[in-house]
């Protein structure tokens, strides 16, 4: 008896010879594995008889029954193959590792909950993230940030910057793998991409305050010095400058302290270094 042109009695034989032997199903990953199989399906298609042997089945000879089981194996290495998948176990059941499920691969990373805010949320990453993908992140974090600063019901809350800053370090890690700094490292990681993103941020905030009038209303953001350090932070300790009365209140050493820190001229009337300071930080108002 023949079944899809292959001798059922010879199929049955064979099997029976080789039930006891060990097998085991490799396990195949890649593009290149991806069209073996690719062309296997094509021309054989593994199916269980009514004695839970099994048998090759061509696919041009008869239609596959919903159970059938691809194989992830050459059709070229034919008895090998026979060889492999036979036993008394496999008779019954074959356990095949899909192709497209690897637990070890990292699954696709997703953006963060959409934050509080007029904030737009990067573009979705490609996996593995690229370097694009990490700096829209650092650049989402950072709009995070000068949302934040502003304190009003349309602003970015904290939560919203710490899912952030989850989202930007899974894509470092992700496209670093085992190249990523140590966790004793951090810190001086920390301070160094502070400097490194300083002029990025004294552009936005000087923008964020162009906007912002005398600052009374809404009020200044921070802009950092050109050395990437806050002037409100050690080792300077300035006065916050978060309207046109902040800066007008400068005293002398302090006025001089902010023309050093941007890295100003100096100018020898005091009036002249508040004005000086006021263009630089983006205050338009003047009184």
């Amino acid at each position: 008896m023949s079944l899809g042109g292959v001798d059922r009695s010879r199929s049955v034989h064979e099997v029976n010879k080789i039930r006891h032997s060990k097998w085991d199903v490799p396990s195949f990953t890649g593009e290149r594995s991806r069209e073996r199989v690719n062309d296997l399906r094509v021309k054989y298609l593994f199916i269980p008889n009514h004695h839970h042997h099994r048998c090759l089945h061509r696919r041009s000879q008869s239609p596959p029954p919903p159970h059938t089981l691809s194989l992830s194996h050459p059709a070229s290495s034919l008895p090998q193959f026979r060889n492999r998948v036979a036993s008394r176990t496999s008779a019954r059941v074959l356990l095949f590792r899909e192709l497209d499920y690897n637990p070890s691969t990292p699954m696709p990373i997703d953006l963060p909950d959409e934050p509080d805010g007029d904030t737009q949320l990067p573009d979705q990453p490609d996996d593995p993230p690229t370097l694009t993908d990490i700096s829209n992140a650092v650049t989402y974090n950072h709009n995070l940030l000068v949302s934040h600063q502003v304190q009003d019901q349309d602003s970015a809350s904290s939560d919203d910057i710490g899912r952030g800053v989850v989202y930007q370090t899974k894509l470092v890690q992700a496209q670093a793998g085992e190249n990523v700094a140590p966790p004793w490292f951090a810190p001086a990681l920390a301070a160094a991409f502070a400097v490194g993103l300083a002029p990025l941020t004294r552009v936005s905030h000087k923008t964020h305050n162009l906007a912002c009038g005398d600052g009374r209303t809404r009020r200044f953001l921070e802009v950092p010095f050109v050395d990437g350090t806050l002037p409100t932070e050690d080792p300077h300790n300035l006065p916050a400058l978060l309207n046109v009365d902040d800066v007008n209140a400068l005293t002398g050493p302090e006025a001089t302290s902010y023309l050093q820190g941007y890295n100003l001229p100096f100018q020898q009337l005091m009036n002249n270094r508040k004005r000086a300071i006021r263009s630089e930080i983006g205050c338009t108002a003047a009184t």
